[in-house]
């Protein structure tokens, strides 16, 4: 047989190896289910506590001051002293007023005198009228003087009566039983009428506490509410409290509203000026909408980085099983977000309680995706690359 006779066989041949050598090209082979964390969606409690710093009190605080001109000569309260009612706090040079309430008892001492000598004049001219032996006219001039002369006495009086009360307001006593929270006065300091000597706080009633609160949350305070407040300086103490007052305005300058409860009952260890910290259960959602909670609201906590926030808004990704074996499946479900707690984050549409989404891993599925649910065993049989996408994930 002849070189070209076999071409065509040796051809068929050649094209029959080929197709039996490389046959159909290989099918990749299924992805393997991405291990992932899940967590189970529990519903978030109507209360969450928030703690806030504040001070101690006195329920009743007043700034006093002289009600007259003078240089303080003595200020015996210090800070810190407690003082009874009517103790001397401070008190000025009385020279000016003593000599005042001098000239007004002289005064009224030399306008008695001649309301005295008008009464003798006028009863000696009834009698010389009745006797016919003074004119209507003289009777009258008599009777007038007498009236002039009462008058300049109840003139005097009173200008010793203003001068006695000068006096007396040379001396600033306490208004009641308290303790000078400040002073802002010395000895031999001249000072005006109206300015301020101390601060005087009352202990005869339960002290108080104030704070301030952001504008999110003072929608959720109200009078009555009750609250527990400790104190660093005083440890193992926790009081209750009653709120009595809820700012109506901010503080100026701040974006804070002024807070007052007052304490249940009278705690001798407790000063005014003392650090408080003060503990309110209060409701997110109400606090932020500027309404008390009135039950349960539907909301459920997952932990913020089981949430996934893109251009197309905030997700979470819900497991489901697969058709066939022990795969899961997970879906991506549009979800509306609340508020940061501390122990996770409100999704307030989107998702109920009992669900289980992806907590550690979100990032690293898609929708449609297999996965199988990691534990703490697979930890140690998952690849260093993989793992570390997981623990990445669960930092987030």
């Amino acid at each position: 047989m002849s070189y070209r006779s076999l071409l065509p066989s040796l051809a068929v041949a050649a094209t029959a190896m080929t197709f039996l050598g490389c046959g159909e090209a290989p099918q990749p082979a299924p992805s393997e289910p991405r291990p992932v964390r899940l967590i189970e969606a529990r519903v978030a409690d109507d209360v969450i506590d928030r703690t806030f710093s504040g001070r101690v009190r006195a329920p009743v605080r007043a700034r006093l001051s002289f009600r007259v001109p003078g240089r303080i000569v003595e200020r015996p309260a210090d800070i810190g002293r407690l003082l009874e009612r009517g103790a001397l706090i401070a008190r000025l040079d009385p020279s000016d007023y003593r000599l005042r309430l001098d000239e007004a008892e002289a005064a009224l001492a030399e306008a008695e005198a001649d309301a005295a000598q008008a009464r003798s004049e006028a009863a000696r001219a009834r009698a010389l009228y009745a006797g016919d032996n003074l004119s209507q006219a003289d009777l009258d001039r008599a009777l007038a003087v007498l009236a002039a002369t009462a008058s300049q006495v109840d003139a005097a009086r009173e200008r010793r009566t203003i001068a006695r009360r000068e006096l007396s307001y040379t001396r600033l006593e306490a208004p009641g039983r308290g303790l000078v929270a400040d002073t802002f006065a010395e000895t031999g300091e001249n000072v005006q009428a109206g300015a301020t000597v101390v601060a005087f706080a009352t202990v005869n009633e339960p002290l108080e506490i104030e704070w301030t609160v952001p504008e999110s949350m003072i929608g959720g305070l109200r009078p009555g509410q009750q609250v527990a407040a400790t104190f660093p300086a005083v440890p193992g103490l926790i009081k209750r409290a009653t709120v009595v007052d809820v700012g109506a305005a901010p503080r100026v300058g701040q974006a804070t509203f002024p807070v007052v409860a007052s304490l249940t009952d009278q705690e001798l260890r407790l000063r005014p000026g003392m650090a408080a910290e003060i503990v309110l259960a209060l409701a997110p959602d109400a606090a932020a909408l500027g309404a008390p909670t009135d039950g349960a609201t539907g909301r459920v906590l997952v932990p913020s980085q089981a949430v996934i926030a893109d251009p197309r808004g905030s997700s979470v990704f819900v497991v489901e099983p697969a058709s066939s074996g022990d795969a899961l499946i997970v879906r991506r479900r549009p979800v509306q977000v609340g508020s940061l707690r501390p122990d996770g984050l409100e999704v307030l549409q989107g998702l109920v309680a009992g669900e289980r989404v992806v907590a550690a891993g979100a990032t690293q599925v898609q929708d449609g995706q297999r996965v199988r649910e990691l534990n703490a065993t697979m930890l140690g049989e998952l690849p260093s690359t993989e793992l570390g996408q997981v623990e990445w994930s669960a930092e987030r």
